[in-house]
């Protein structure tokens, strides 16, 4: 977690283009924001401005499909451009780990 942070503090107009892509935000939304910090993590400042990124205790990008759809016969092409709309945000995350 403290690795994906610093490479977002450090990358932090590489990460926003990646969550705030047009494909991205409407294929996913948002990141899933559901388990944040009250307080900014150790070591940031609360005038960051990836403050908001830093705070999230997770990096999960949630698509639900419905039955409907994995049955329909174009299922591996939807989920091809899924897979290919997440894989920076993917590359981003592992390269954060690796470093």
């Amino acid at each position: 977690l403290n690795k994906v942070r610093q490479e977002i503090d450090y990358c932090f107009k590489e990460f926003k283009s990646i969550v705030e892509n047009k494909k991205f935000k409407s294929t996913f939304g948002s990141i899933d924001s559901d388990a944040i910090l009250s307080r900014p993590p150790k070591g940031y400042d609360l005038d960051n401005p990836a403050i908001e990124y830093l705070k999230l205790k997770s990096f999960t990008a949630i698509m639900p499909i419905a039955d409907t759809e994995v049955l329909d016969k174009n299922i591996v092409k939807k989920s091809l451009s899924i897979f290919e709309t997440i894989a920076p945000f993917v590359h981003f995350l592992n390269r954060a780990i690796e470093a």
